[in-house]
């Protein structure tokens, strides 16, 4: 059987685009690279002083009880910087482990690496942080 040329290329580019879109949907579904990002946009919200935005990346569960009308800062915390030390994806992929040192400032008082667990879990398809109403979250 012989395969002509006009066949060989469309074999070939089609190969090469099905491997592409493969390995970017791969990357793309990495509990670790998609739970760096949320932490990213999570803490740019709060540097930002953007509430409603943080609010947006808690669970469902916090949001049954705390609704986004009135979700605040109420420690009045002015995030400046901080740093991820370190993101623990379980061999489940379902949820993950994060700590997140932040420097702040709250009540004239200048905190430097103030330390955050997180823990973040699926929910609909997406990942979300976990969060106690009331708990040790630094808002």
């Amino acid at each position: 059987m012989k395969i002509s040329f006009k066949y060989t290329i469309i074999l070939i580019i089609a190969f090469f685009s099905i491997s592409s879109c493969t390995s970017f949907t791969l990357t793309d579904k990495n509990p670790e690279t998609m739970v760096r990002k949320n932490i990213e946009g999570l803490m740019a919200a709060k540097i930002n002083g953007e509430w409603d935005k943080v609010y947006d990346y808690f669970d469902s569960n916090f949001k049954s009880k705390i609704k986004k009308k009135s979700f605040a800062n109420p420690n009045k915390a002015k995030f400046k910087n901080y740093n991820i030390e370190y993101i623990k994806v379980d061999p489940s992929g379902q949820w993950v482990d994060a700590l997140v040192k932040a420097d702040m400032n709250i009540k004239s008082y200048d905190l430097k690496g103030v330390p955050e667990q997180q823990h973040w879990i699926i929910e609909k398809g997406k990942w979300v942080l976990v969060v106690s109403p009331g708990g040790n979250f630094i808002e």
